[in-house]
C-alpha cells in the first residue's frame, strides 16, 4: 500500500467520522457511535453476501441433480441394446416370448 493510499483511507474515515480528526486525547462518543454503525453496516454486508453466495451455489446444487435426475428418466426410456433386456416391449403389452423373438438378429438370406 502506498503512501498515497494510507493517506486517502485516513481522509475518508474521518469523513465518515470513524476516525477523530486529531489533536483530541481520546475518541469522542460521536467517533465511537460512528465506528459501530459502520461495524454493524460492514457485518451485514458481509453476512449478505454469503447468503448470496450460499444461494447460489445451492442452486448449481439443484441444477445439477435435477439434470442427473432427467438424465436418468431419458436413461430408462432409452431402448437397451441388450437383447436380453425386453422390458420396454413387455411395457407396451408384448409378452416376453414374443420380445425375445422380435430382439434376435434375423437370419439373411442369401440369393
Amino acid at each position: 500500500m502506498t503512501r498515497a493510499q494510507v493517506r486517502e483511507e485516513l481522509r475518508q474515515a474521518r469523513a465518515i467520522g470513524t476516525m477523530s480528526m486529531g489533536g483530541e486525547l481520546g475518541d469522542t462518543d460521536a467517533v465511537l457511535a460512528a465506528r459501530e454503525s459502520f461495524n454493524i453496516a460492514q457485518a451485514q454486508a458481509i453476512t449478505a453476501a454469503f447468503a448470496a453466495q450460499a444461494a447460489f451455489e445451492a442452486a448449481l446444487a439443484q441444477a445439477e441433480m435435477d439434470r442427473m435426475q432427467a438424465e436418468a428418466e431419458l436413461a430408462a426410456m432409452a431402448p437397451s441394446s441388450d437383447p436380453n433386456n425386453n422390458l420396454s416391449l413387455e411395457f407396451v403389452g408384448v409378452d416376453s416370448e414374443r420380445a425375445a423373438q422380435l430382439t434376435q438378429p434375423t437370419a439373411q438370406m442369401t440369393p
